[in-house]
């Protein structure tokens, strides 16, 4: 699997054709996450990627061992960076309300001010074991400290992080087709998830729409690199 740490050079300048290895991988990579983003992991194929990479098929396993392993790599880098940097976020708040939402809008917000990415994470899907282990855990996390003091009315508490997740793939797939308003769905979105939660409609609205703490920036934000293709 390719990790962040693979795509940045902390050593020396790199030599000519050093460059030349990073930049195919680059464009092999930008290759499988427009084709997952448009047609899903189930669009990808080696042929594919090494006509869109201007290189021979042979030579695409110089790179990657597998076409899993390209799909792999990009998930990681686009879902798993962005899982990590929600850890960093989750523990700079007290309220689980108040992380619960913050987390929420950050993922609207993201995936539509990055369409690219918003339709990966469409694409994949909940049966994605990274996008339910990456999100859904994260949910999971949230709403089970909510629920120990307090703030949350749950009786399930993997259940209603299902549905939240769920919730949230099919609200991305509308507002990306609607080319809605970042903010005002990220708003939208998470204040009917926060209601779910068992927060009153008044409490709801207001939490939802508090100052948004930034996303943190963590080490290996290089990780988001890859060049998008605009859709």
């Amino acid at each position: 699997m390719t990790r962040p740490e693979d795509l940045t050079d902390a050593g020396a300048r790199p030599g000519l054709r050093e460059r030349k290895a990073f930049a195919t991988k680059r464009r092999l990579l930008a290759a499988a996450l427009d084709l997952m983003a448009r047609e899903g992991s189930d669009g990808v194929t080696i042929a594919i990627l090494a006509d869109r990479s201007d290189i021979a098929v042979g030579t695409f396993y110089n790179y990657f061992s597998s076409r899993e392993s390209i799909i792999d790599a990009v998930v990681e880098l686009e879902v798993g960076t962005m899982g990590r940097r929600l850890d960093a976020l989750i523990s700079s708040i007290a309220d689980p309300a108040d992380a619960f939402a913050a987390v929420l809008r950050h993922l609207v917000r993201t995936a539509l001010n990055d369409p690219v990415w918003g339709w990966l994470i469409v694409r994949l899907g909940p049966e994605s074991p990274a996008v339910s282990e990456i999100f859904g855990r994260r949910f999971e996390s949230v709403l089970e400290a909510g629920l120990r003091n307090g703030r949350f009315l749950l009786t399930d508490v993997p259940t209603a992080a299902a549905v939240a997740l769920g919730s949230l793939l099919a609200a991305l797939r509308a507002y990306l087709e609607q080319e809605r308003s970042p903010g005002a769905a990220a708003t939208e979105f998470t204040e009917s998830q926060l209601r779910a939660a068992g927060l009153g409609v008044e409490e709801a609205a207001r939490i939802a729409a508090r100052r948004l703490p930034e996303l943190p920036v963590i080490a290996d934000q290089g990780a988001l690199s890859i060049a998008r293709i605009p859709l």
